[in-house]
């Protein structure tokens, strides 16, 4: 999904259906989506940077969601790339944004995941439906980084909507 205002993108995020498992495309269509620009746009280093992120983020997913119960089987969707533009923050582009990606999930009855390292999206997410299944310190190398793995049921779209219309009433 894609938020603008005009010609600017000011939001975007996707939502990905179950896979079995996580999210790993082949290099072919890594290819086909552009990455091959991305080191001659961000440099060498930056590209190796993501690449390397892009691994430890996947064996944080791996290891949380093998680890619980409602999402061990793969068959959960999955929030990715979602954000807003810093200098659209607190006008409700997120929330906006947000229930009609988790309307897949719920229609089809299956859990949504999302890992942050952003405790001010935890808040966010919190109030959406999602609780926090696990939190931990990691690092890319040597550079520190705190995580958040986050699940919502499908049951946890009608409570959100109960706080949220109760904070709009």
């Amino acid at each position: 999904m894609v938020l603008d205002e005009g010609a600017e993108v000011v939001g975007h995020g996707a939502i990905l259906p179950p896979q079995g498992g996580q999210a790993n495309p082949s290099l072919l269509v890594l290819l086909r989506l552009g990455l091959w620009k991305m080191p001659f746009v961000v440099g060498w280093g930056a590209c190796a940077r993501f690449l390397a992120l892009l691994d430890v983020i996947a064996a944080i997913e791996h290891e949380v969601t093998s680890a619980d119960a409602d999402l061990n089987s793969g068959n959960y969707y999955t929030i990715e790339a979602y954000c807003v533009a810093v200098d659209r923050h607190g006008r409700g582009l997120g929330a906006r944004m947000l229930p009609p990606l988790l309307a897949r999930a719920d229609a089809a009855r299956r859990p949504a995941f999302l890992l942050t390292q952003l405790a001010g999206n935890v808040r966010f997410y919190a109030r959406h439906g999602f609780a926090v299944i696990d939190e931990r310190d990691a690092e890319l190398k040597g550079a520190p980084f705190h995580c958040w793995a986050m699940k919502r049921l499908p049951a946890a779209a009608a409570a959100a909507a109960a706080v949220l219309s109760a904070a709009v009433s």
